[in-house]
C-alpha cells in the first residue's frame, strides 16, 4: 500500500499502529498532497542537497553530485542554521560560510501558506527562497532557481525525471525569477518580503 512511500506523518502511523489501516492510508494519501512543512520536519530529516545548472559552471564544477558523486548531505537546525556534510574535499572553499534559515511569510507578490517558502542567507545575503513541493514518493523537495534539496536520497540524473533540472525548473515562479535577477543585480534581498 505505501511500501514505496519515505514520509509518513505520525498522525497516520499512529492510525496504522491502531489498525485503522484504511484511515491511515486516506490520511497519509492526503497529507502527500500538502506543499508546506512544519519547523518539526524539516529539522527531522537529513536532507540531499545539489545546485542546479542554473547556479552557473563554478557552483557545478564544486558540487560532488555534478562529479558523480552522491549529493551533499544537509541539515536545518532548530536553532536556524544550515549545515552541509560532504565526505570530500569539494566543500573545501565553503566551509567558513555562515548559512542560516527561516521560515517566511511574504515574497514579492504574494503571500504563501506557512511553511510553503524558507528563506536561507549565505554570509549575511539572502538568496532567493526556497519552495516546497512533494514527490511521488511523498518526500519533501524544496528548491530555488539555483538548488535542490530532496528529504531523502537523491537519485542519480535521468533516474528520476521530476528531480531532473529541466523538470523542476517548469515549476519555478514568477517570484523566483524576480529574486533571482535583483540578487544578480547585488541588491541584498533583507527587506524583500516587505514589497
Amino acid at each position: 500500500m505505501w511500501q514505496d512511500k519515505v514520509y509518513l506523518p505520525p498522525s497516520a502511523v499512529e492510525l496504522f499502529n491502531k489498525g485503522l489501516t484504511k484511515e491511515a492510508f486516506k490520511y497519509a494519501l492526503l497529507d502527500s498532497k500538502r506543499t508546506t512543512i512544519t519547523p518539526e520536519e524539516l529539522c527531522s530529516f537529513d536532507w540531499y542537497f545539489r545546485f542546479k545548472y542554473l547556479a552557473g559552471e563554478h557552483w557545478i564544477a564544486n558540487d560532488p553530485f555534478w562529479r558523480g558523486k552522491d549529493a551533499v548531505r544537509a541539515k536545518f537546525e532548530t536553532n536556524g542554521v544550515l549545515r552541509r556534510y560532504c565526505t570530500d574535499d569539494s566543500l573545501l572553499p565553503f566551509r567558513d560560510t555562515e548559512i542560516t534559515w527561516k521560515f517566511i511569510t511574504r515574497v514579492v507578490g504574494t503571500s504563501p501558506d506557512p511553511g510553503q517558502f524558507i528563506r536561507v542567507s549565505v554570509n549575511g545575503f539572502r538568496v532567493p527562497a526556497y519552495v516546497v513541493s512533494r514527490h511521488t514518493n511523498w518526500g519533501f523537495i524544496m528548491q530555488s532557481c539555483w538548488v535542490v534539496y530532496t528529504s531523502f536520497y537523491m537519485p542519480r540524473p535521468g533516474v528520476c525525471p521530476e528531480l531532473d533540472d529541466d523538470t523542476l525548473n517548469q515549476s519555478l515562479l514568477t517570484f523566483q525569477e524576480t529574486e533571482r535577477v535583483l540578487f544578480n543585480l547585488g541588491l541584498n534581498l533583507d527587506n524583500l518580503e516587505d514589497i
